[in-house]
């Protein structure tokens, strides 16, 4: 990974590559989940992309999509902040920083994206870059679209059930994963690139026969047997100055 793609947060803010709506944003935890996660990645899933990661990163572990007050109606959001929309828990259960709402919750939500980088980039073993999108939203376009998406899937519970997140990567399980998420009517929840992913396909970005439930966070870069299309560039790795 060359230098160029490892950028100050707030250099890369101001500058020509400013994450953009709907970005995605890809985090590399430095707990035992985080890690958990990442290993099965590396021993279940293969690139089928020239997507090169930074060295020392083999995959990561949760994803979010960057989103601002241009592309959704929404009041509790500040113009020209960056926010990240994201199923995660929030609080002090977890990094410490709370949704939108002032609330700590285990689910989809929308938090500010400064105050989500400072706290996940004070663990050293974290990272966090961003993908841009190879084709820009129009913002104008999409603004009702995906205001009425986030309204109808915002509070929506964070899907814990172990057939749906074993079956994202596996195969094999998704057949038992359909059949529990019925009896237990776990259908509705999403897990986080299960949000990222039913976005994408909801705004017409992703293929509308993909599933959702079937994205882990490197499917995005190419990491897929079910060969989702690449809509991202290669990642910005960012470090922080935030104070």
């Amino acid at each position: 990974m060359s230098a160029d793609r490892v950028v100050d947060y707030k250099k890369l803010k101001k500058g020509e590559e400013r994450p953009k709506p709907l970005d995605l944003i890809l985090f590399k935890g430095g707990d035992l989940v985080s890690d958990a996660i990442r290993f099965l990645h590396g021993r279940c899933l293969r690139p089928t992309s020239q997507i090169v990661l930074e060295e020392g990163v083999k995959s990561f572990s949760h994803v979010g999509l960057v989103v601002t007050r241009e592309i959704l109606d929404d009041e509790r959001l500040e113009r020209d902040k960056l926010y990240v929309w994201e199923s995660t828990m929030s609080g002090p259960l977890s990094d410490g920083v709370r949704n939108v709402n002032d609330s700590s919750f285990l689910g989809v939500q929308i938090r500010d994206l400064d105050e989500v980088v400072k706290a996940y980039l004070s663990d050293e073993d974290a990272r966090i870059a961003f993908a841009p999108l190879k084709d820009p939203v129009d913002c104008e376009a999409f603004r009702p679209r995906f205001t009425r998406f986030v309204r109808k899937h915002d509070g929506t519970r964070y899907d814990a059930n172990f057939a749906s997140l074993f079956g994202s990567i596996l195969p094999g399980i998704r057949p038992l994963r359909n059949l529990l998420e019925k009896v237990f009517r776990t259908r509705k929840w999403l897990f986080c690139s299960e949000l990222a992913a039913l976005t994408y396909k909801k705004m017409g970005i992703f293929p509308s026969d993909c599933d959702p439930r079937d994205c882990v966070p490197m499917d995005f870069l190419g990491f897929d047997e079910d060969r989702l299309p690449i809509v991202v560039k290669e990642p910005i790795y960012i470090k922080t100055s935030l104070k």
